[in-house]
């Protein structure tokens, strides 16, 4: 059969034309795609200027962010020689930087909101970590299968933490009062322990502790997940004085911690393994507890909204000695997030 000889048309050097012509754009964009991305890369001239920040130990995976930009040399790339410090909670890094002891610190935003009475110089310029971590474990052969059964129990959980608001509102939902339950102070690395033991009837733990309590309870447990539609935050925080005083090493710093998102957005794999090694933490126990979290460099109104929940709950409570609530955007600190990464800010101010 023969082969029909297809004639080029006078269109075709056209057509080849506009493809050399797209291959070049395209090319074109991607240089500048790269060229950006290296101008944020790019080292900083002046001297280097030391840099205090401290992170509570249990919580170290809600840090991630401080610990890749510290692996991958992000501060040292914006002229910063920063020193993370762990400390037993993040609510101690907020009265170390209270002391005046550091230059920010990461914790968890309930601890700042109830501190923020009697610590009205400290402000929020990021959050960096969004979490539900926190479970509630029931034992059954304690005659717990459902919320009501509760009533009367001893149920462990470390007191004057979050962990009390969380499972005060978890239970006001589901009709029960927390006055209704026999609250037992147990220190939050050890609640899981105890209920194994048998020594409370229920408790609430965070979601790594779940597998060694299903491991050891096997059908003896009832399990509720206490944060369905809620999300609690992992802030920076620094004093007045430093933002007034030092803007600029502010904003370096929260530069550097930019750099640090988007690269564990575009290399997840790397990331958990820089931050892993950084911390000092097992690799498997991060990556167990990534379902309920994530790592997030904004300003969000949800952060807002659940400071003010949590505010008025511990002024009914009376742990806060205020008549109302305050304004907490005095809280906050928006210069650096708005010349770093206006996009990250949803908070109307």
């Amino acid at each position: 059969m023969a082969v029909k000889r297809i004639k080029k048309t006078p269109g075709d050097k056209s057509v080849k034309t506009m493809k050399l012509a797209l291959t070049t754009l395209l090319s074109a964009i991607i240089l500048l795609m790269t060229g950006c991305e290296d101008q944020n890369k790019i080292q900083y001239s002046g001297p280097m200027e030391k840099v205090t920040v401290a992170t509570g130990m249990f919580e170290l995976e809600l840090s991630g962010l401080l610990w890749l930009a510290k692996s991958k040399e992000y501060f040292r790339q914006y002229g910063l020689d920063v020193t993370i410090h762990k400390l037993p909670s993040g609510a101690m890094a907020l009265q170390a930087l209270k002391r005046g002891e550091l230059d920010f610190a990461a914790a968890g935003e309930f601890p700042f909101v109830k501190q923020s009475s009697d610590s009205p110089e400290l402000r929020i310029c990021a959050s960096i970590a969004r979490y539900e971590f926190f479970v509630l474990v029931g034992r059954k052969d304690q005659g717990i299968r459902k919320i009501p059964d509760l009533k009367g129990k001893k149920v462990g959980l470390m007191l004057g933490t979050q962990l009390v608001f969380v499972l005060a509102k978890y239970l006001t939902f589901h009709g029960v009062s927390i006055q209704d339950v026999g609250l037992v102070d147990v220190h939050i690395k050890d609640v899981g322990e105890a209920l194994i033991k048998g020594d409370v009837d229920a408790g609430v733990v965070v979601f790594r502790q779940l597998p060694k309590i299903k491991k050891e309870l096997v059908s003896n447990a009832t399990i509720w997940p206490l944060q369905p539609d809620d999300e609690n935050f992992y802030i920076l925080a620094s004093r007045r004085n430093l933002f007034e005083k030092r803007p600029q090493s502010a904003e370096r710093f929260l530069r550097a911690i930019h750099l640090a998102e988007s690269f564990y957005h575009k290399n997840p794999t790397r990331a958990i393994d820089a931050i892993a090694g950084a911390a000092n933490i097992r690799r498997d126990e991060l990556e167990m507890n990534l379902p309920s979290m994530r790592y997030e460099f904004a300003l969000p109104m949800a952060l807002l909204i659940t400071m003010e929940d949590e505010y008025r709950w511990l002024n009914d409570t009376q742990k806060i000695a205020r008549e109302k609530v305050p304004n907490l955007l005095e809280f906050f600190y928006f210069d650096s997030m708005a010349s770093v990464h206006p996009d990250g800010i949803s908070i109307i101010y």
